[in-house]
């Protein structure tokens, strides 16, 4: 999910695109057709990816919120938690090196331990995101409560 050297949260965050409305469920386009490509690349394990695909939804879920689509926002985030949860685990399991796919099946992560540049598990690092007043009025859902649980659970 790479354009021209640019990241999909480049693509999406970028401060001298346009941000206003108009454009939120464009991004929303982009990022779940880079989520799709993820998982036509690495499959349903995507290993080290997992973290990509969470930080996807996260940015989904920060659009859908601003458009006033809670239970979209909420679906969204759950998948964030999803993915941030297999991350950590897939660390845990055999430091994310072994691929499923058929694509990428013979692919091992080699570039060391892929938690070496980060002091926490992304569990901690999503859970500290969620702290954020933009989330306020999602605070006493009880979906909500429940992807916060998880991370809580999780986060070291």
């Amino acid at each position: 999910a790479d354009c021209l050297g640019l990241s999909i949260r480049d693509l999406v965050l970028n401060k001298d695109l346009p941000n206003d409305e108009s454009t939120w469920d464009n991004k929303i386009e982009r990022l779940k057709t880079s989520n799709e490509i993820y998982r036509l690349v690495y499959g349903e394990s995507p290993m080290f990816y997992h973290v990509r695909l969470s930080r996807n939804f996260y940015l989904i879920s920060t659009f859908l919120l601003a458009q006033g689509k809670e239970d979209e926002a909420i679906d969204a985030l759950e998948k964030m938690c999803e993915h941030g949860l297999a991350y950590d685990l897939s660390h845990e399991k055999d430091h994310g090196k072994n691929y499923t796919s058929v694509l990428t099946d013979n692919l091992v992560y080699t570039d060391g331990d892929f938690y070496e540049l980060n002091e926490h598990n992304e569990s901690y690092y999503l859970l500290n995101l969620m702290k954020s007043s933009f989330y306020d009025g999602i605070r006493d859902n009880e979906r909500f409560g429940s992807i916060l649980k998880k991370l809580e659970s999780r986060a070291e």
